[in-house]
């Protein structure tokens, strides 16, 4: 499995078949549930896909949205909104 990239607090490696949950992404993009709601709605992120009752992203979907915005890059630098 190759790394996709570094994101602040992620098991490592972070690789393409992993999971990203909804507090995670909160998390690693300091943002609360309501922005990324809000972002959700407006298509400025990808929705979710539901696992039960968690909202969850494939990782290699949120590690390209990412990187297409200049969000993460390798070695967990984050870069604001």
């Amino acid at each position: 499995m190759s790394i996709v990239t570094q994101l602040p607090n992620a098991p490592q490696p972070f690789t393409l078949d992993a999971i990203v949950y909804q507090q995670d992404l909160c998390k690693w993009l300091k943002k609360s549930p309501v922005t990324l709601w809000r972002w959700i709605k407006s298509g400025y992120i990808p929705a979710p896909q539901k696992l039960g009752q968690d909202n969850i992203w494939p990782a290699a979907q949120i590690a390209g949205w990412a990187r297409e915005r200049g969000l993460l890059l390798s070695g967990g630098t984050r870069h604001t909104i």
